[in-house]
This record gives structure tokens, sequence and C-alpha cells, in this order.
């Protein structure tokens, strides 16, 4: 009762007509299992990891549905930015010149909008992805979004944890991540790629969690 009040209340206050769909399937169905609940794995390439200062050059993302990838759903597109990339183009492999027929930040995130309705966003280090995003929403279209995230990164540091592992920063890369799980090695940095990766380790971190059990997505959040 009280989530659905408070997405009525943000859905009045919001002034951005192109929110309204999004409140609109709000809230988000946390207690299903995480086979039944709509998700939205997403990532970010960027120039630099601050925000305010960075800026996002490439967003992907692709839906998980009934427990597995829906690769029709696939976002996939690159982001003009103010400069150049300079050194993050050694990162992301993204050139200055690979942005000529890219589209603004505003065009860019008003196509991943109707991804994101009634879905609970995967990423690898959320906080990042949710920051920049948060940004970016409120610097083109007047408002933030109230996104809700599971990271992988978490899941994996907690699951190490109990475990007594190692867990430096490379033990939780995203390819490090998934080795774990025998899942096949990627090229990162491509946004695309990575957010199919993210959603590969979620779903097999899920799996080994539950076993043959439900799980639902609030316990995925906590973890």
């Amino acid at each position: 009762m009280i989530a659905n009040l408070n997405s009525r209340w943000r859905a009045l206050r919001s002034k951005q007509p192109l929110y309204q769909s999004f409140y609109r399937h709000r809230p988000l169905p946390l207690h299903l299992d995480y086979r039944q609940l709509p998700m939205l794995a997403l990532d970010l390439e960027l120039t630099g990891l601050t925000v305010g200062e960075d800026q996002i050059v490439e967003i992907g993302a692709v839906a998980i549905d009934n427990g597995k990838i829906d690769m029709a759903t696939a976002l996939d597109v690159a982001v003009t930015i103010d400069g150049s990339v300079g050194d993050s183009a050694t990162i992301h492999g993204i050139r200055d010149v690979d942005l000529a027929t890219a589209v603004s930040l505003k065009t860019a995130l008003i196509s991943l909008l109707p991804l994101l309705q009634g879905r609970v966003l995967v990423c690898h280090h959320a906080p990042l992805d949710l920051a920049f995003l948060a940004k970016g929403y409120h610097d083109c279209l007047g408002e933030s979004l109230p996104l809700v995230a599971i990271d992988t990164l978490l899941i994996e540091r907690g699951r190490l944890a109990r475990q007594s592992q190692p867990m430096g920063s490379s033990e939780l890369q995203l390819n490090h991540c998934r080795m774990r799980y025998q899942l096949p090695s990627y090229d990162g940095h491509h946004a695309l790629c990575d957010a199919i990766a993210c959603a590969e380790l979620l779903l097999a971190q899920a799996a080994q969690i539950s076993g043959r059990g439900r799980l639902p997505g609030k316990a995925l959040l906590r973890r």
C-alpha cells in the first residue's frame, strides 16, 4: 500500500510527461521469484568515473524475461559528448571519430525509457551506473528517476566473503566473476556486450543461490 501511494505521489509530482508511463508501471513486483521478475541488464561506457565531470559515451541494455535474456529488446546506442573521449578510449575503444553518427544524450535516454518501465535494473557496480543515469535524466529531462538495481558485483562480493575467499578489485571484475561460474570470456568494455555478460552472470548467481527453490527479487537486492 505504501509503495503504491509513493508511486502515485511521484507520478502526480512529476512535471515530465515522458515519465508518466514509467510511473504507471510502479511499484516493482519485487516479491516475485527472479525467474518471473522483469529485469533489464544495463551497462554504460564512460569517459571517466566522476559524475559531474565525465560523460556517457555508450549505453547498452537488454531485457531479462522469464529467466531468459531477450535479445530482441537489445539497445546499443553511442552518445555524443562535449569535447574528446581522451584517454578513456584506451578502455572502451570508442574514438572521437566513432561518435560522428552518435545521438545526443537526451535522445539516448529517451530511447532507454520504454525499457526501464516496470523493470529492475541489473548492473555490475550499480551505484556508478545509477549515478550517471540520475544526472543524465535530471540534466536532459529536468528530473531524475527512482531506479532500482540488483548489483552483481555486490552479490559476488558477499559470496566470496562468506567463503573467506580473496576479493581484491581484480577478483570482482565482471569477467573474473563470470569465470567462477564457468561462463565464457567476452571482450569487455562494449556496453551491450557487458550488459549481456552481466545478465548471464546474474542468472548464474541466482541459480546457484536458489538451487531449485524460490528466490524473490527483493532477496537479490539485499545481498
